[in-house]
Parts: C-alpha cells; sequence; structure tokens
C-alpha cells in the first residue's frame, strides 16, 4: 500500500462507507490526510438521524448528500446552520408543529450551503401550519431565491394557505440555472411556482408538479385551477422543455406546442377540468414531437368523466409518433364499471404505428382486440391492471384467459404483463393445482408486474 500513489489510494477510498472514512483517520498520518481529501466524501450521503452526523459534518469537507429532518435540538441546529461541509444536494423535511425558530434555521441551512458555492440539488418537504405562516413563506422564498441550483423540488404535504407574493429578498432573481423543477401544484403555490419558473425558463428541461390521484389525505383530486395564470405562457417559453409530467388541464395548454423540445407529457384529468378540455385537446394534436403520453383521470364517487377521448387528439391530423401511452383511471366504484376512456383509445390505436409500449388502467375487450402487428407493429410491451379480464385475481388466472390468449397469439412479439401476483387461492384455475412451474420458485415483490408467458400446446 505504501508504493501505491494518493490518487490511486482516494480512488478505492472513495468507494468506502461513511463509518469506515471516519475510521481511516486512526490507521496512519498519510491515510489520515487522505481521509480529508474532497474526492473521498463528494458522493457520501448522511442522514443526520444517524448518531455519527456530528463528526461527519466537522470532518468532511463535501458531501454528495446531505438529508435533515426538523424539528431538532439547538446544538444541532448550530452546527447545520455554521458547517463548512459543502453539499451538492440538500434535503429539508419539516414536519407538522415546527416552531417558528426551526423554520428560519431551515432557510438558514440553505444559504449556508449556497455561499459554500456545491449546492445543485435542493428538496424542501413541509407541513405548513398557518400560525407560523410567515416562517413557512420565508423558508419556502430563500429556495426559490437559492442561486446555482440544477434540480429544486418542493414539497409541500397539507395545504399551506395563500402564498403571499414573491418577496424583495435580493435585488434580482437568480440567474437561470435550474433544469429540474418539481412543485405540488396548489391553487396558494402558484406565485411561488410562477417566479421559478420565469427565473429559469432559458435552462429548465423537467416540470414535475408532483401531484398524486389517489384519494389519500387532502390530495383526493387532481388539482383544479379557478383563476387565469401565467403557467401556459410560461412553459410556452421554455425553449429546452422536454418533459412536463404531473400537469392538470390549464387555460391556454394549447400554446406549449411550441415547445419543440417537449418529449414526455403527463396531463392530470380532474372532474372539473371540462373548460380546459378544448385546450389540452388542441395541444395534444399539435405536439407532433411527443414520445410518451400519460393520461390520468380521476372520477369523484364513480361521477362524469371529463376528456375521455382526448386520446383521440392525438392522431387527429393523422398516424401519431407517440411511442409509449398510458391511459389511468382512478376513483371508479365498482370493477365492472364501464371506462369510458377505453372506446376511444380502441380507435386511436390503429393510428399508433410508432407505439411500442401501452399501459392501460382499466383495460376493455375493444382495446386488446384493436392491438394488431399490422397496425402496431412495433408494440412490445402491454401493461394492464385488470378490467375485462373476468375480475383476475392472479396472473395465474389471466392465463387462462381466452381474451389474453387471443391477444398474445395474434401478436407475437408482444410481452403482456399485469399487476398481480403469480397464483391466489380462490380462483378455480389455483384450485386446480395447474402450471406451477410456469413462474417456479421466483418471488414477486410489491408492485413489480407480472409478465404473462404463451402456453405451448
Amino acid at each position: 500500500m505504501e508504493e501505491l500513489p494518493d490518487d490511486v489510494l482516494l480512488e478505492v477510498m472513495s468507494y468506502l462507507g461513511v463509518p469506515d472514512l471516519l475510521a481511516c483517520r486512526l490507521v496512519c498520518k498519510r491515510i489520515g490526510e487522505l481521509a480529508l481529501h474532497p474526492h473521498v466524501w463528494r458522493r457520501q450521503t448522511v442522514d443526520c438521524d444517524k448518531s455519527s452526523y456530528g463528526r461527519v459534518l466537522r470532518f468532511a469537507p463535501c458531501l454528495g448528500t446531505l438529508i435533515i429532518d426538523f424539528p431538532c435540538r439547538d446544538k444541532e441546529l448550530q452546527l447545520y446552520s455554521a458547517t463548512r461541509c459543502a453539499v451538492s444536494s440538500l434535503s429539508l423535511h419539516v414536519g407538522r408543529n415546527a416552531p417558528r425558530d426551526r423554520l428560519l434555521h431551515a432557510a438558514m441551512i440553505i444559504r449556508n450551503q449556497e455561499a459554500l458555492g456545491r449546492l445543485r440539488e435542493l428538496t424542501v418537504k413541509f407541513h405548513p401550519d398557518r400560525k407560523e405562516g410567515d416562517a413557512y413563506f420565508t423558508l419556502l422564498w430563500t429556495a426559490a431565491y437559492t442561486s446555482g441550483l440544477e434540480a429544486l423540488t418542493v414539497n409541500i404535504l397539507d395545504e399551506a394557505g395563500a402564498v403571499r407574493p414573491a418577496p424583495h429578498l435580493r435585488p434580482q432573481p437568480p440567474c437561470a440555472s435550474v433544469k429540474v423543477f418539481q412543485s405540488h401544484l396548489r391553487p396558494e403555490l402558484i406565485p411561488f411556482c410562477e417566479f421559478v419558473m420565469a427565473a429559469h425558463a432559458p435552462t429548465i428541461e423537467a416540470v414535475n408538479f408532483y401531484y398524486e390521484l389517489f384519494p389519500f389525505g387532502s390530495q383526493t383530486v387532481a388539482p383544479t385551477l379557478s383563476s387565469p395564470t401565467k403557467l401556459a405562457s410560461l412553459l410556452a417559453g421554455m425553449p429546452n422543455l422536454r418533459s412536463l409530467l404531473g400537469c392538470p388541464l390549464i387555460a391556454g395548454l394549447e400554446a406549449v406546442a411550441a415547445c419543440e423540445s417537449l418529449r414526455e407529457v403527463c396531463l392530470l384529468v380532474g372532474p372539473k377540468g371540462q373548460p380546459a378540455v378544448p385546450a389540452a385537446a388542441e395541444f395534444l394534436h399539435r405536439t407532433k414531437q411527443l414520445r410518451a403520453v400519460s393520461l390520468k383521470y380521476y372520477v369523484e364517487g364513480g361521477g362524469d368523466v371529463v376528456g375521455d377521448d382526448l386520446v383521440l387528439a392525438l392522431v387527429s391530423s393523422g398516424p401519431s409518433s407517440v411511442e409509449s401511452l398510458e391511459v389511468q383511471g382512478y376513483g371508479y366504484c365498482y370493477p365492472d364499471m364501464p371506462v369510458r376512456q377505453m372506446l376511444p383509445l380502441s380507435r386511436a390505436l390503429p393510428l399508433m404505428p410508432a407505439l411500442k409500449k401501452l399501459t392501460v388502467g382499466m383495460t376493455s375487450r375493444e382495446v386488446l382486440l384493436a392491438i394488431t402487428p399490422e397496425t402496431n407493429p412495433a408494440l412490445r410491451t402491454l401493461e394492464l391492471y385488470h378490467g375485462e379480464l373476468k375480475d383476475p385475481r392472479c396472473a395465474h388466472h389471466c392465463l387462462h384467459s381466452d381474451l389474453v390468449v387471443t391477444v398474445l397469439s395474434k401478436n407475437p412479439s408482444l410481452e403482456l404483463k399485469v399487476r398481480l401476483a403469480y397464483f391466489c387461492k380462490l380462483c378455480d384455475w389455483c384450485k386446480k393445482g395447474c402450471h406451477r412451474e410456469v413462474w417456479g420458485n421466483k418471488v414477486r415483490k410489491a408492485g413489480e408486474w407480472t409478465t404473462i408467458p404463451r402456453l405451448v400446446d
């Protein structure tokens, strides 16, 4: 080891974990000095829930990622806000009922890391408390004004109340640098989102409005923006925008078709989005450069569906160049409830020759039978959740479905996947005990897709 040059030792040490690097201080003088080199720390991750964080922040010159949960003790706050350990990625999670001084300290931590000059990614997650509104807004706008960032994520986990317009924390907004911007698009956060998007429009490549359609907590439906916003015009003015995810139907969306670099889009269609459906349809009609499209619908209590034929806008002027398509529906009350998006999808598929992957949340016989090698020659992956497969409980049940057998026989190059366990104890096929050799002793992890093989006669 004594004959190895420093650069070789540094490369080897860069693969050590944090505890081992701390121990290197005691090996010998040479190793101890190398353990202080930025190269061995620049990709390390430190979660401040761990007991060694204090020594790390006093010892390490830099880190890849630093994760801090609030509230925390005064001694810890002083270390976080004054450390000379420069990080490239900072993640702050402010829990419920965090006192005002802790929120202000969180803002100080961001400013300290900004001053150290390595900060490129910033994530702030918090549960707003209306009683501490000013402090939360200070934290929010500190994140907005942070310079040098390449990725900014703001995840607000509860209703925030009205967010005040951007204060003049500095003489001018930060220079454009952010490439990835993620934020919940609640109506009260529009001023914040518009500020960040305007400041970084020249550099932004990906926008994710970070909204879930699942009916958990306060996030029960796709966001509805009742008042006019500048969001569409700001998106349209981003010359490098390639990905737009989690976007509700907003007024003026058709203007975003002007983004020639845009390749991926996910639209959220909520029950109150009807006024913006024409704009969304025009956007999909105009945007010929799209390669991946996702349409996610939410229906309240099985009510009316809006924009159910949006998929037809992709093929309204001829064959589409889309290579990946997802159509999902959430909020349906009964498995056998008719899903109105499926019939338009079956009509669109014959005009999608470039399609390579199709994911459908609630499929139908019309959709499955519309898939043929002649109309969809590039299609290689079909992902199904459930639908007209007679309420399958497991992948084994699907294996015996006449509809599945027909689709696989008609499309020899197609791989069919379902989000189901391999076997169950309830269906008639599993009770017979057949096809146990198909998946062998594989263990399926929760959420994984299961591939349905072709049965050999």
